[in-house]
């Protein structure tokens, strides 16, 4: 009954809400009519949708911002100008590209971040409360808003169901326009209802609504920042691995430490009001290992910048990294803490993502560009502004012409290579007009010495059979062991370094002889291969190293190679050996 209660209470609470968020409420109207008549029809209106729930957002914000400065008319007016310019401003941006395309749905996403940001940080203008309250009043709303239109929305399906099951058949469209109602329009308009008015006359009512609920504050204390510290913890591991090995172009967590970073900013905002021990201690060390972990994914990414260029993924991480050490200096002076820093930062880092010509995309093609045309220039392949093909070019530089043409066909900007064919596209005409298959930087090279060839084991006592790959585990691979003179020998493989080594090691691990793999492999990919076959001939897959203490040979069963980029490979090897 209480649940009820609290439901037509917030159904009474909506027409109040309509006439606080008028233009809000009827930029919603309108985005559920487009979308409604986008199934009637066909027809797609996916930028004008983008655009609508920016400006949806816009205006609220632009409404709080009014809130906050009651009695004055101008900022009322300045708020809604505002709004509109945005709106207008985002449209203009997105207007020309493809509805839907990585670069309107990133581009928006970013602005509606800012703008959401913006919408938590206003309140706390004028000695208002403080940035962290806000965004746990919204966290709340949010929250409840969710709940409440799933039960809604399971209901009301159900209902749907049943008329269709047992009274008439309906079809699919009850369905679409229901979903579209609930979700464009009462989902949205409820989350307004549940926002106390932003002025400094409502300040208990601020308190109420920021109050912490027991659920939460268990769900915070005893999951949230325990599992935080647990994953700081593995995080620090993988860093001091990382160092060590110096394989810093090889980290393989980018997106788990960028949810970290978010997660931990989260947490930290919204344990800001606990004063339990866990909540504490985690906001005085959680900033702090924050800004290593940060720096490290910075110096990762920029590392990967500087061998394949940049992107906008890559812009938008390093960006990001560079807010999260930030924040962590920030939060870890007292004096900056609580002063709503956070947010400007993060307003200012979302304006720069998205304003040209420092955005993320204009920087990411104006990088691809330059390094596709270096890269042609430097293979002699533009003559008379037109590309020549050239398929006898490296490898590496087939796989740099491969990557940043991909790119910038993800972000539509090929038309802006003036020595491209007119029309060009990537799947029919790329291998005629460079020489070589567009999939040089991901398809695999193999090389295989054949079933019908014996190799010749004279001079050495001991012969294995390793299977290796990389990257893979240390544990993942085959090892051999051998007996000499009462010493027990083994042969391995270790994967560090640019492919590995396979070393023969004593009883004691120390090594008694090294063989790094890269020298192997690039000339095995420099080998000539029998005409129709990936057979190569055994001489070219054979190396033979040697030291006072053994001899080695390693011969290369099968060898595949991903990407010289990547250093990714997997072989079969046979290692003939002698201990002396």
């Amino acid at each position: 009954m209480k649940l009820l209660a609290v439901l037509a209470r917030r159904l009474t609470g909506l027409n109040t809400t309509i006439m606080r968020f008028p233009l809000t409420f009827l930029l919603l109207v309108v985005l559920a009519v487009i979308q409604c008549a986008t199934i009637e029809s066909g027809h797609k209106y996916g930028n004008m949708i983008v655009t609508l729930v920016f400006a949806a957002l816009a205006f609220s914000a632009a409404q709080v911002c009014a809130e906050r400065y009651a009695y004055s008319w101008w900022i009322r007016m300045f708020s809604i100008v505002g709004a509109t310019l945005l709106s207008i401003l985002d449209f203009l941006f997105i207007r020309h590209d493809p509805a839907f395309s990585t670069i309107v749905l990133t581009r928006t996403s970013i602005a509606i971040f800012g703008l959401f940001i913006t919408f938590a940080w206003l309140p706390s203008l004028r000695g208002g409360c403080s940035f962290y309250t806000n965004v746990m009043i919204l966290f709340k709303s949010i929250f409840r808003s969710l709940f409440f239109s799933i039960i809604i929305y399971g209901g009301i399906m159900l209902i749907l169901v049943a008329v269709d099951t047992l009274l008439v058949q309906i079809g699919s469209r009850p369905y679409s326009y229901t979903g579209i109602i609930l979700w464009t329009v009462w989902a949205p308009t409820l989350f307004l209802s549940l926002l106390p008015v932003f002025h400094d006359e409502n300040s208990a009512e601020f308190e109420h609504a920021a109050k912490v609920p027991k659920f939460l504050d268990l769900l915070i204390s005893y999951v949230m920042i325990p599992t935080a510290a647990i994953y700081s913890l593995v995080l620090l591991i993988y860093m001091i691995k990382t160092i060590a090995i110096r394989e810093w172009n090889e980290n393989l967590l980018e997106p788990l430490i960028l949810s970290y970073c978010v997660a931990v900013l989260l947490i930290y905002i919204l344990s800001n009001w606990l004063m339990n021990q866990s909540a504490v201690l985690f906001r005085n060390l959680a900033p702090k290992l924050l800004i290593p972990i940060a720096m490290f994914q910075f110096v990762s990414t920029l590392l990967i910048v500087v061998n394949q260029g940049m992107t906008h993924t890559h812009y938008l991480v390093l960006l990001f990294c560079l807010y999260a050490a930030v924040s962590g200096v920030i939060l870890s002076i007292s004096s900056l803490k609580n002063r709503g820093t956070l947010a400007i930062l993060a307003i200012v880092c979302s304006v720069i993502a998205v304003t040209p010509p420092i955005d993320a995309f204009t920087i990411g093609r104006t990088s691809q560009t330059a390094r596709l045309q270096m890269v042609l220039e430097r293979n002699q392949m533009i003559r008379n502004h037109q590309v020549q093909p050239n398929p006898s070019i490296e490898r590496k530089d087939q796989e740099m012409i491969a990557r940043s043409i991909s790119y910038l066909e993800q972000i539509n900007a090929l038309h802006r290579l003036s020595y491209l064919p007119r029309n060009f596209d990537i799947s029919s005409d790329f291998e005629k007009t460079f020489g070589f298959s567009p999939y040089a930087r991901s398809n695999y090279q193999n090389f295989d010495i054949g079933t019908n060839h014996a190799v010749r084991i004279s001079g050495y006592d001991y012969l294995a059979s390793l299977s290796i790959n990389k990257p893979g585990g240390k544990n993942h691979f085959s090892i051999s062991r051998m007996s000499e003179d009462g010493v027990v020998y083994q042969v391995s493989f270790e994967p560090t370094g640019k492919y590995g080594t396979i070393q023969i090691t004593d009883s004691k691990e120390s090594v008694v002889l090294s063989a790094p793999l890269a020298p192997m492999i690039d000339h095995v990919e420099k080998s000539k291969k029998n005409a129709g076959s990936d057979t190569v001939a055994v001489d070219q897959m054979s190396f033979e190293k040697e030291n006072d203490k053994a001899k080695i040979k390693i011969i290369f069963q099968n060898l595949t190679v991903e990407g010289v980029s990547d250093n990714s490979f997997d072989a079969t090897v046979y290692v003939l050996s002698s201990i002396k």
